[in-house]
């Protein structure tokens, strides 16, 4: 009886310590920042939209298309930022424009889905929609970055005003 209870015993402890192992590479990743890619001052960035479109047209369900429209509002997002670092405000615009186009459509899925009333996918929305908040303030971060750019010129340079 007793060689029972330390069995379970040890395999509680290595159920624990596999569960933690797993837990810890989520939570890194999720705490690393988007990499812009390509970015708005490229002449392969129109490309790089359509395949992100293309991506987004072949994924199914609403809650997975809208999770995958973040993905690329977050790419997006970084963008906008790489472009104030470089003072390319021009781009910033552009990043910006399509950024707002795809947060719309994943904003969009995100009220279809609600309204279907499933359960399972009322769980994915939630969750969806708490990273829809974190996108959110990150938005409002760098928009208020690039208006403080564009609204001090003096941070460009001549051939950048260009």
């Amino acid at each position: 009886m007793l060689i029972n209870k330390k069995e379970d015993y040890l395999k509680c402890i290595i159920f624990g310590v596999l569960l933690i192992v797993l837990i810890f590479p989520v939570n890194a990743q999720q705490t690393t920042t988007t990499d812009p890619g390509i970015t708005p001052d490229s002449f392969l960035w129109g490309l790089d939209k359509a395949f992100d479109q293309i991506t987004l047209l072949l994924t199914t369900g609403d809650v997975d298309k809208a999770k995958k429209g973040l993905e690329i509002a977050e790419e997006r997002l970084a963008e906008i930022r790489e472009m104030i670092e470089e003072n390319e405000l021009e781009a910033a615009e552009k990043a910006q424009e399509a950024h707002g186009k795809t947060l719309l459509k994943v904003k969009e899925k995100v009220n279809k889905v609600e309204e279907d009333d499933s359960l399972e996918e009322i769980e994915k929305v939630i969750e969806l929609e708490k990273e829809l908040e974190e996108h959110d303030e990150n938005v409002e971060q760098t928009f208020g970055k690039l208006k403080i750019k564009i609204e001090i010129e003096g941070q460009i340079t001549k051939n950048k005003r260009i």
